[in-house]
């Protein structure tokens, strides 16, 4: 059909990916699921190494050629569960998830604290994947808190759709986990904080944007000073 979107699930490399321009309309975006992964869960990558993969990426790929991204899905454990269960980090990598062009992916229950009780790969070496497809968390037992988050961070997203396809700059960037980047769209910027740490980090920035969403409440910015508290972020935006 004319009016279709077609994605296609095309694990790697990224010439692969690329071929399918033409053919379909995008395909998943698993080359950067690793990256997100590798820095903002497993820890195994320094900033520069994320900063520079996000530079070469985004790059490489037409504009018109989409890469929904995601941050877990039905055959691995949940970001929840490499996190060993830290909202904080969750959070921070929807924030930079949700920051990037092309369109985010949550897969069920993320959005509401759902986590899993045993890791997919077994002492026996078996993999068992219905443990990461557990029942979908309802009604009470929904962390209220993550799905208010998510609920803000697709509200912002909507409201300027196509500032996320702006050029990016990297305004800070420290291998100890600080990474702050500014997203440009003709007249409109957004700037975008994370600090993936254990310690607090501060850094000077000089805007006249407001902070439009944080994911912890200790994130400050005051006299061109920010703050951003362990394993948070922030996105700062002009006030509507």
């Amino acid at each position: 059909k004319p009016d279709s979107f077609t994605v296609g699930e095309i694990v790697e490399t990224a010439e692969l990916q690329r071929s399918y321009q033409g053919r379909l309309d995008g395909v998943l975006d698993f080359l950067l699921l690793q990256h997100i992964r590798a820095f903002f869960a497993f820890e195994t990558i320094t900033t520069s190494t994320f900063d520079s993969f996000l530079r070469r990426h985004l790059a490489y790929f037409p504009a018109d050629f989409a890469l929904p991204s995601f941050l877990d899905n039905h055959d691995m454990n949940r970001f929840l569960w490499v996190v060993g269960g830290d909202l904080r980090r969750l959070k921070i990598a929807a924030l930079c998830q949700f920051t990037l062009p092309y369109p985010p992916i949550i897969y069920y229950g993320t959005e509401v604290g759902l986590n899993q009780s045993h890791d997919l790969e077994y002492p026996d070496g078996s993999r068992r994947m219905e443990e990461s497809r557990g029942l979908m968390l309802w009604d009470a037992d929904q962390n209220v808190d993550v799905l208010a988050f998510y609920t803000q961070l697709i509200a912002l997203r909507r409201q300027q759709p196509d500032l996320w396809r702006g050029n990016r700059h990297t305004l800070t960037l420290h291998d100890d986990g600080l990474y702050i980047v500014a997203i440009e769209a003709e007249d409109r910027t957004a700037i975008v904080a994370l600090n993936r740490s254990a310690a607090e980090q501060s850094a000077d920035l000089d805007t006249s944007l407001a902070l439009a969403l944080a994911t912890e409440s200790g994130v400050a910015y005051t006299d061109q000073r920010l703050t951003l508290p362990p394993f948070s972020g922030a996105i700062f935006m002009a006030a509507q």
